[in-house]
């Protein structure tokens, strides 16, 4: 008798523990899948923005040393023909910059074309935090009568405050009509420190369509392309934003549901059930989608959905 019931025991346990491994198995085949079949339940629980980062007050100049300079796009700007420049503090701590830079437009065809006076609001102090990005739009006037012999510039020549000068290649200005200025002058919003939520890449599945006063249910997947065990620790917030213009659409902040699934190793993913309820008077035709986390560099995926 109590042989039997030793083995009844042991059958009991080794069916128990089968049952946690195949569990286990199942849990760990769905986050490494992600799979958009059976996505964690998604949860209204309202969530909060990324705070901004306080401004900094910079205790001393920008040489150029600190800046890494590239050329940004070029185009049309409010009647300028305007190339953009990108400069990165890449030191590490906070340097200012009086005002735009001052220097030259160097012509392909031989001398300069000194930059004019900044236009407008461009001319005013920026505090640059370690990693942080200003942007300088240089411009020169887009039309003028008799205009049909460019005078390209292919570089530019900066003067710092500290009285160095950096060379600036890549550029394309037509100074034909007029001298060069700075007409825009900005810095991005201060980058925040990266937590390890920071390292997760997103890619977003929805329907093509969706009706008004209906609620819209997609699926986000977050994945770990890092070579190291990403851990949420607390739920982070996303935010979600549908739309069909800049100023027309819907959004929403809410936590992500990260219970159930609290870490992803290298090379895994998880997906994510999303619901947006589209107001009954929502704009009717193609919509933006837009979804992104809310951790420094956060993860962001977007698609096009109609609203009919």
């Amino acid at each position: 008798m109590n042989e039997m019931k030793r083995k009844s025991g042991g059958r009991r346990a080794a069916i128990l523990a089968i049952g946690a491994a195949a569990l286990t198995a199942l849990v760990a085949a769905f986050v490494v899948t992600g799979s958009a079949a059976a996505p964690i339940s998604w949860v209204d629980q309202a969530g909060a923005p990324l705070p901004a980062v306080a401004p900094i007050q910079a205790q001393r100049l920008c040489r150029a040393a600190d800046l890494q300079i590239r050329v940004g796009r070029d185009g049309a700007f409010h009647g300028w023909a305007a190339q953009e420049l990108v400069l990165t503090n890449t030191a590490g701590d906070a340097c200012a910059l009086a005002g735009p830079l001052a220097g030259a437009a160097v012509l392909d065809a031989g001398g300069e074309r000194a930059l004019a006076g900044s236009a407008g609001a461009a001319a005013h102090r920026l505090d640059l935090a370690p990693g942080q990005t200003a942007r300088m739009l240089v411009g020169t006037p887009g039309a003028c009568a008799g205009a049909g012999n460019p005078v390209v510039a292919s570089s530019l020549r900066l003067a710092f405050d500290t009285g160095e000068t950096a060379a600036v290649s890549g550029v394309w200005l037509n100074v034909e009509c007029g001298a060069p200025r700075t007409v825009l002058f900005s810095a991005d919003a201060i980058p925040a420190a990266a937590v390890p939520a920071s390292g997760l890449r997103a890619t977003l599945t929805a329907p093509s369509s969706v009706g008004r006063g209906r609620t819209l249910s997609y699926v986000v997947t977050l994945a770990n392309p890092t070579a190291n065990t990403i851990t949420f620790g607390s739920c982070p917030s996303y935010t979600e934003w549908l739309g069909s213009g800049p100023s027309v659409g819907i959004s929403r902040t809410l936590r992500l549901n990260c219970g159930a699934a609290p870490r992803l190793g290298p090379g895994q993913s998880v997906a994510f059930e999303m619901r947006l309820s589209v107001p009954q008077n929502s704009t009717l035709g193609p919509a933006k989608l837009s979804w992104h986390l809310e951790v420094p560099d956060g993860a962001g995926a977007g698609t096009t959905i109609g609203v009919s």
